[in-house]
């Protein structure tokens, strides 16, 4: 899974970090403290951090005790529980390049990628503008900080005779630094953090100045 997915401006750079739980076994700061994923990302590369995890998710119930009072209802009709699959330390993947610098667009960007001997799927790319452009045509460069929720991921979960996917928000948070040069072009957003995307920062479609 994702615990950063980052996309540069073409022309510009991106420094994005993120911020993972103590709980989430594998990573730095297991268990003592939450950890921070930071890489930088320049002239429209896309660069991913993946964790390595056995995730696991069962349905909660309500629990019912005899005596006075009223039932306690769970905080979630879900349960997710982390296991690093080689042990403590080995569930962070080294920052993985997912496009090569010099893209003009985010469009078709790939989707999954295999390290490891394990492969990834995401949603990092650009599919619409959801956001206003940003231009440095005849003006001074622009530095833009965004901060995005954690991703989502999408779990089978047997039920009856069918197997539906529930939503499982990741407990992660993900902070965006761009830089845009000056006097270069227009770049259209599509946030993918905006509501139905799949969270994480931006992606870029770049037209150059008139």
């Amino acid at each position: 899974m994702p615990a950063v997915l980052g996309n540069s401006p073409y022309g510009g750079r991106t420094y994005a970090n993120g911020t993972v739980p103590a709980d989430i076994p594998g990573t730095p700061g297991y268990p003592a403290g939450s950890s921070r994923l930071g890489i930088p990302i320049w002239d429209g590369m896309a660069v991913g951090v993946f964790l390595d995890l056995n995730v696991s998710v069962s349905r909660s119930q309500n629990s019912t005790v005899w005596g006075p009072g009223s039932n306690v209802r769970c905080s979630g009709p879900y349960f997710v529980s982390w296991q690093a699959p080689y042990g403590v330390g080995r569930g962070a993947v080294q920052p993985t390049q997912i496009a090569t610098p010099s893209n003009l667009s985010d469009v078709g960007e790939a989707s999954t990628i295999s390290t490891g001997g394990h492969s990834f799927v995401f949603a990092n790319g650009f599919i619409s503008a959801n956001h206003p452009p940003i231009s440095t045509c005849g003006t001074s460069g622009v530095s833009e900080d965004v901060t995005a929720p954690g991703f989502i991921i999408w779990a089978p979960i047997p039920l009856n005779s069918s197997n539906p996917t529930v939503p499982i928000p990741l407990p992660f948070e993900v902070d965006f630094h761009y830089l845009f040069p000056a006097n270069f072009g227009t770049w259209q957003i599509d946030d993918l953090s905006a509501p139905g995307g799949p969270g994480g920062g931006w992606a870029f479609s770049y037209s150059p100045c008139p």
